[in-house]
């Protein structure tokens, strides 16, 4: 293979016919002839075998008209490059000046600032460690920061039917209220409007909560710079803390036990205080019954 991507004198690197083998079946009482003849018409059906050819192609995703090519079955009319369908771009936010005054304004952000976000965002498809290496606007912003904003004008023009080929595109909806600050966007369009994966938003970023994102990236980050030692001593910690959850379970159970065992200790004393008191009602101690109501032998 060349500097250039190519074959030297127009070779194609090898691809053989792909063939099945296959084992005729035995069956129980046959003659030598018909397992002579099963063996033939194996040996026939693994020598047919899936034909291929180099073929060029195209891809759709491509703007330059590159053409290319590669192994395909002998027949195969392959009209589109099949991953020309993952080859998906975000749709670039559009807004208008009198839209932003009414809809995004917010204090923190001038609208330059966020023209420049919105600008790398769609040149770089959300992929935000990079939009936060590239954003040069002063003062610095974190990339907690950055996403935020970038949600809340996403979905704020969402709700109200300003994004281009979205689920409310053009609609007229009086009622909506302004936003005017950066937060979360209001609740009074349906969720539909907020799955929209042309613009990178979904039920989750509409929802975005910037400090717990800072939080997490932050206790993350903590746990990615632990040493060996503090991995052990975690792991010593976690340890002791099972052994003493299984003590704490083992002393509940036990006191369970106990407690079960003293009521019904308890029922059977109170059981046998009230036939006593019974028997005494009715004419004392039963051994006194006994002695003074028998009768005499004279």
């Amino acid at each position: 293979l060349s500097d250039e991507g190519r074959f030297p004198g127009h070779e194609v690197p090898l691809m053989p016919a792909r063939r099945v083998e296959t084992k005729p079946k035995k069956k129980a009482g046959s003659s030598g002839a018909s397992k002579t003849s099963a063996r033939g018409r194996g040996a026939s059906s693994s020598s047919a075998g899936t034909r291929w050819e180099w073929a060029a192609f195209t891809n759709s995703a491509r703007h330059d008209g590159l053409e290319l090519r590669h192994w395909q079955r002998v027949g195969a009319n392959m009209t589109e490059y099949p991953y020309a369908a993952f080859n998906t771009r975000l749709e670039r936010l559009e807004y208008t000046d009198e839209t932003y005054e009414r809809l995004l304004k917010d204090p923190h952000w001038t609208m330059a600032d966020t023209d420049r976000l919105v600008e790398l965002c769609w040149q770089l498809d959300l992929r935000w460690p990079v939009v936060a290496d590239r954003y040069e606007p002063v003062p610095a912003r974190p990339l907690e920061q950055l996403q935020a904003r970038y949600y809340f004008v996403a979905h704020t023009l969402a709700e109200h039917g300003l994004l281009r080929g979205g689920a409310a595109y053009g609609r007229k909806d009086p009622a909506l209220p302004s936003a005017t600050n950066a937060g979360t966007p209001t609740t009074s369009a349906p969720a539909s409007v907020h799955e929209d994966a042309r613009y990178g938003i979904s039920s989750r970023s509409r929802t975005f909560d910037a400090s717990y994102e800072e939080k997490r990236r932050r206790q993350l980050h903590a746990a990615f710079c632990r040493t060996r030692a503090e991995e052990a001593e975690e792991r010593a910690l976690r340890e002791e803390l099972r052994e003493v959850e299984l003590e704490s379970k083992r002393l509940k159970k036990s006191a369970k036990a106990y407690a079960q065992s003293a009521a019904a200790h308890r029922a059977r004393e109170h059981a046998a205080q009230q036939q006593r008191h019974q028997l005494a009602a009715q004419g004392g101690h039963p051994y006194h019954q006994a002695t003074t109501g028998a009768p005499s032998s004279s």
